[in-house]
């Protein structure tokens, strides 16, 4: 139904298994901002979204070089009737922390929520080890902290099962 009818799928971490479930299935989806959280924003959306995210669902060309925000909202949307013109506050974004390699990359990237990924690992609907091969792994964290030790534990159970070859 859905390659019959293409709808532009975006959305991040939780639905992390229903974007890899449309990738197994051939079917595109973005990785991006989500309705609650971003698209329902107080008083507007920010400009650093309504750009990359249009120029992502958009474009035909390959999107680029994707700056650093200079700012991210304090998480917690209001949602009381009382405080819905009264926007998330900012703060400045630190930049993003690179871990290893260097250089630029480009192609197509593979991943998602780091703990539904974890939670994914046996199942049908983790990624078959060939769809690994020439992508860039992403993963971000959901607001929940997570243990460092689970996820060194993680990435090193992702190795031995040969995701980094």
């Amino acid at each position: 139904v859905i390659r019959q009818h293409p709808k532009i799928f975006i959305g991040y971490s939780d639905i992390t298994p229903l974007h890899l479930h449309m990738y197994k299935l051939g079917i595109t989806s973005f990785y991006g901002p989500a309705l609650l959280t971003d698209f329902a924003e107080n008083v507007e959306l920010d400009a650093y979204t309504v750009d990359h995210l249009f120029s992502a669902i958009g474009d035909t060309q390959p999107i680029g070089n994707i700056p650093t925000s200079d700012e991210v909202r304090v998480f917690g949307l209001r949602w009381e009737e009382d405080k819905r013109h009264i926007a998330r506050e900012k703060m400045p974004n630190g930049d993003y922390i690179h871990i290893s390699g260097h250089g630029t990359v480009q192609g197509q990237l593979i991943g998602g929520c780091f703990e539904s990924l974890d939670k994914l690992r046996g199942t049908p609907y983790f990624p078959e080890l060939e769809q690994f091969q020439g992508k860039i792994l992403f993963l971000e964290t959901s607001e929940v902290q997570v243990d460092p030790m689970s996820v060194e534990e993680t990435l090193r159970a992702f190795g031995l099962m040969g995701i980094y070859d």
